[in-house]
C-alpha cells in the first residue's frame, strides 16, 4: 500500500467509520448496564476493533477477545446430529450453490479432499443445500466418512468446553455484526453440554434488539443490502479466521488460523483513522441517523474515482478470496455476464457505479428495493 492509499483509507476510517464505531460502543455500554452483564465477549473477527476501543475508552467495562468462527463454533456441534441435513442447518446461511470443498471445510473434514476422486467427485463439484440429499455420489462419500466427522467433532467439542470454562456462571454480552451463526451455535453448545453460560446478543444489525433497529431513515435501511461488505471489512480483525482448536505441549489451548494470503493494510488504516476520530469526538452526542450519514454517501453513491482505491481489494468470503469489485468491460460483456457479475457482487452499489449508472437511477433502484422489502415484511406480519 502506497502513501496515497494509506492516507485515503485512514481518512475514511476517521470520517466514515469513526462515527459508527463511537455510536456502537456507546450503545454497548448502555446495554452492559441495562442488562447487568458480567462481561462483553468480543468474538474474532467482528469484535476485534470493539474490544480494542472498549478497553481504551471504557476500561471500567470488562471485555474479552474470544477466538472463534463459524467453523470453530459449529463443528463441535456436528456430533450431536444424526443426519446430514441437521448438520447443514447448524449454519444459518449457505451460498445458493457451493463447492464440495466448502462443504467439507464446514463439516470439519477438509483434509479428506484427496478422497473425492474415488467417488467420481472433485474439489470444484457444485452442490445446492436444497437438493443435496438426492446427490448419490456425495451421499456415498458422506456415508463412508461420516464417522470421521464425528471423531473430529468430538475432539473439537472437548477443546471448546475447555475454552469456555472461564465463563461458567456468567452472563455475557456478545458482539456480532448480525448473521448470528456463531452466537446461536455457542448458545446451543452450552445447552447441549450443560455449561452455565448465558449469552445476550449485542448485534450491530439484525433483530428487534440490535443497535441498528431503531433507525428511521428509509434509505439507510436499504444501505446494508448494497454495501454491507464495507462494514464487514472495517469490523474484521487484521488476522485470518479460526479453523480449529488445538492443545499445545503445555496443555494450553491454541486457536489455529487459516492460511489467508490477504494483507490487512486497509483494515489497519481504517482502524487507525476511526480511533483518531474517537479520541477527538468521544464527548460528542450524535443521533443515530447522523452517525451513518458519511457511510451512506460512500456505500450508496461512491465516487467513481474513489473506486480506484477499492478495486484491487480482496475479501475472505465463503472460504475463498473474492474481489470486492469485479472489472467490467461493457464492450466485451453481454447482458447475461453483467447480470451474473452484479448478482455475485460483494459491493453492489460500487459495482453499479462502475457500470456508470447515474445517481437518479441508483436512487430509483434503492427506492424500489425498499418498497418491495416493506411489502414482504408487511406480508409476513399479516
Amino acid at each position: 500500500m502506497d502513501i496515497e492509499e494509506r492516507t485515503y483509507f485512514n481518512r475514511l476510517g476517521y470520517q466514515v467509520f469513526g462515527p459508527i464505531l463511537l455510536g456502537y460502543i456507546r450503545w454497548i455500554k448502555e446495554r452492559y448496564k441495562e442488562r447487568n452483564l458480567d462481561l462483553i465477549l468480543c468474538p474474532s473477527r467482528d469484535g476485534f476493533i470493539v474490544n480494542q476501543v472498549m478497553a481504551k475508552f471504557y476500561p471500567e467495562i470488562k471485555t474479552s477477545y474470544f477466538y472463534t468462527s463459524r467453523l470453530a463454533s459449529v463443528i463441535p456441534l456436528l456430533s450431536s446430529k444424526n443426519d446430514l441435513c441437521s448438520m447443514l442447518d447448524l449454519y444459518r446461511s449457505w451460498p445458493e450453490t457451493f463447492t464440495i470443498s466448502l462443504l467439507l471445510d464446514r463439516l470439519g473434514i477438509g483434509y479428506l479432499v484427496d478422497q473425492l476422486e474415488q467417488f467420481d467427485l472433485y474439489e470444484g463439484y457444485c452442490l445446492r443445500k436444497d437438493n443435496i440429499i438426492y446427490d448419490k455420489k456425495f451421499l456415498a462419500f458422506f456415508d463412508r466418512f461420516k464417522n470421521d466427522i464425528y471423531i473430529n467433532s468430538n475432539s473439537q467439542k472437548e477443546l471448546l468446553i475447555k475454552y469456555l470454562m472461564p465463563y461458567q456462571g456468567k452472563t455475557l454480552g456478545f458482539v456480532d455484526l448480525g448473521s448470528g451463526t456463531i452466537l446461536s451455535s455457542l448458545a446451543s453448545f452450552c445447552r447441549e453440554y450443560n455449561l452455565n453460560i448465558k449469552f445476550e446478543s449485542l448485534n450491530f444489525q439484525g433483530g428487534d434488539r440490535s443497535y441498528f433497529c431503531n433507525i428511521n431513515d428509509a434509505y439507510i435501511k436499504v444501505l446494508f443490502r448494497f454495501s454491507y461488505i464495507l462494514l464487514e471489512l472495517f469490523f474484521t480483525a487484521p488476522h485470518s479466521s479460526v479453523v480449529k482448536y488445538e492443545r499445545e505441549r503445555d496443555n494450553k489451548l491454541m486457536a489455529v488460523l487459516s492460511k489467508n494470503t490477504n494483507d490487512f493494510d486497509v483494515t489497519n488504516s481504517l482502524h487507525l483513522g476511526a480511533i483518531n476520530y474517537m479520541k477527538k469526538h468521544f464527548l460528542s452526542d450524535d443521533c443515530l441517523e447522523s452517525v451513518f450519514s458519511e457511510y451512506f454517501q460512500l456505500g450508496m453513491y461512491p465516487d467513481i474515482d474513489a473506486l480506484n482505491f477499492w478495486k484491487n481489494i480482496k475479501i475472505d468470503a465463503n472460504s475463498k478470496n473474492q474481489e470486492l469489485l469485479c472489472p467490467v468491460d461493457l464492450r466485451k460483456k453481454n447482458i447475461k455476464d453483467i447480470f451474473f457479475t452484479l448478482k455475485s457482487s460483494l459491493w453492489l452499489s460500487g459495482q453499479l457505479t462502475l457500470l456508470r449508472m447515474p445517481k437518479w437511477m441508483l436512487k430509483l433502484i434503492y427506492t424500489t428495493y425498499f418498497i418491495r422489502s416493506e411489502e414482504r415484511r408487511v406480508g409476513k406480519e399479516c
